[in-house]
């Protein structure tokens, strides 16, 4: 799994393709503890392998502390997948994340925070 910080020049097509910014139905994947941290999820759109879905995430916890966040979909090491930054957006983060293909089993959305401290903290949704 290797980092997408932004889909500009790295993901060919992902937006020139027709992928709308949170078009499609919205599904609800719930809440996870991430370390001292909680966040929330979800996704816009259907989920396809080998193509991009938005992901808005919400963050309870003291934004100070976040560094970074990324997420992925796919399994806990990433193999095969293409983590993407999560920017500021609104009161959350918002991600373009691609599903990979082929979709492993028991694939799931992971989120990773850095803190300001250098410190990874990894937490899971189930894909619903």
């Amino acid at each position: 799994g290797h980092e997408a910080g932004s889909h500009e020049g790295e993901q060919p097509g992902a937006e020139a393709g027709g992928h709308e910014h949170h078009a499609g139905e919205k599904h609800d994947l719930g809440a996870t503890k991430v370390g001292e941290f909680e966040v929330s999820a979800a996704y816009s759109g259907t989920l396809t392998p080998g193509k991009a879905v938005d992901v808005d995430l919400a963050l309870k916890g003291e934004r100070g502390k976040v560094a970074a966040i990324r997420a992925w979909i796919g399994t806990e090491d990433a193999k095969g997948s293409i983590k993407a930054k999560a920017a500021p957006e609104g009161e959350g983060y918002h991600a373009e994340v691609e599903a990979p293909e082929p979709m492993p089993a028991g694939a799931a959305l992971w989120i990773e925070i850095e803190t300001s401290q250098a410190q990874k903290l990894l937490g899971t949704l189930a894909l619903k």
